[in-house]
């Protein structure tokens, strides 16, 4: 916003507006990660002075309450409430821009256990080789972990289609109970199938525990570590 009347001296103003954010450090303490992102607004202020005099504008720019100014001229009432206000010149027939730049900082905080490597990837440059090492060995724990994760639910999936299978096949036995011939015969196929079945199931049953026990012997190793790894 400017002192009214603007166009009324001959000038031509628009603003244009720029947002970044990048992380700008983090910390480790209590299986957390705190990242601090640092979030950058620029206002840019675009005079055009069409007269042939020099000008002296004033600028009301809004305040913001959560950020501090930076690269930027002090304004004219050093404590502002709603708007900070900036005297500038606008020298005869030229255009020229004043920048307002403002950040603050956005801190979150991610519980370690849910870690991803998108997030690692983009704070690894502020990490110390110590962090680094022990949240690299981390994800590669969950990356073992969420596998077998995958393996026993292949086996149990497995093992339902297999259930299903008993169920039919006790279904088909039930209809031929007492007869001969061809009956006696699918009778004899059925329970080798179903004690085929029996052997499958029993297999998956012990990898299936195999792979808990591994996945439990893992997620320790994982709490260990997040538990364990601080950075200040």
């Amino acid at each position: 916003k400017f002192i009214p009347y603007a166009t009324e001296i001959s000038s031509d103003i628009w603003i244009t507006h720029e947002t970044s954010e990048k992380v700008s450090g983090c910390t480790i303490s209590n299986s957390h990660l705190q990242i601090i992102n640092k979030v950058r607004y620029v206002t840019n202020y675009h005079l055009r002075n069409k007269s042939p005099k020099d000008l002296s504008l004033f600028i009301e720019h809004r305040f913001r309450k959560d950020c501090k100014l930076i690269d930027t001229p002090e304004p004219t009432n050093p404590k502002p409430i709603t708007f900070c206000i900036f005297n500038t010149k606008s020298p005869a027939n030229t255009t020229e821009t004043f920048v307002v730049t403002e950040t603050r900082d956005n801190v979150r905080s991610i519980n370690l256990e849910h870690l991803d490597r998108g997030t690692f990837q983009n704070l690894v440059s502020n990490l110390t080789k110590e962090a680094e090492s022990s949240l690299t060995t981390l994800l590669n724990l969950k990356d073992q972990i969420s596998l077998i994760e995958h393996k026993i639910s292949q086996g149990n999936s497995q093992s339902k289609d297999i259930f299903e299978n008993q169920s039919r096949i006790r279904n088909n036995l039930s209809t031929l109970y007492n007869q001969t011939g061809t009956g006696q015969t699918l009778r004899e196929r059925y329970h080798k199938e179903l004690e085929e079945s029996e052997n499958t199931l029993a297999t998956l049953r012990n990898t299936i525990a195999n792979l808990e026990n591994e996945k439990e012997a893992l997620k320790d190793e994982a709490t260990s570590i997040i538990k364990g790894v601080t950075m200040a």
